[in-house]
């Protein structure tokens, strides 16, 4: 990433230096996700990023955009009730230190694209429709009129 700290001033190449994205707004962030092999996530609240984030770590639609575009994530987060209900570490598994993250670079850059498999499965999950239809069970279980 090249540029300001401003999300409209950024441009993204990739490891041979070749341009992938200007980022000017949704579309061509959603441009550069679908033309990236492996992306990097963590959570706002983690290694002081933000003074009004550091006591949160909830998982942020960012992460299904990632999987959705089809990139492997590398990622770093803490274990908390959040990350254990996405099951983050049956997806995309936590890198723990600078030594991790540079192996699994590695092996990922020379990999074949990801599996989307997995980030359909993942996905699956995490549907809108998926989610009243567990509304509704949970209704039905206390048999909550609705």
């Amino acid at each position: 990433m090249l540029g300001s700290r401003s999300s409209k001033n950024r441009e993204y190449i990739d490891n041979h230096g070749n341009f992938i994205a200007k980022d000017s707004g949704r579309e061509s962030y959603i441009h550069m996700i679908r033309s990236s092999k492996i992306t990097c996530y963590s959570t706002p609240g983690l290694d002081s990023n933000k003074s009004e984030t550091s006591i949160f770590n909830q998982v942020t639609p960012r992460l299904f955009e990632m999987l959705a575009g089809g990139c492997y994530v590398l990622a770093h987060y803490p274990d908390n009730a959040d990350t254990r209900f996405y099951e983050l570490d049956k997806y995309v598994g936590n890198i723990p230190d600078y030594e991790t993250f540079e192996m699994r670079l590695d092996y990922l850059r020379k990999s074949a694209p990801m599996d989307f498999s997995i980030a359909h499965e993942f996905l699956n999950k995490h549907y809108t429709s998926t989610r009243v239809h567990m509304l509704f069970s949970i209704l039905d279980k206390y048999q909550i009129e609705y």
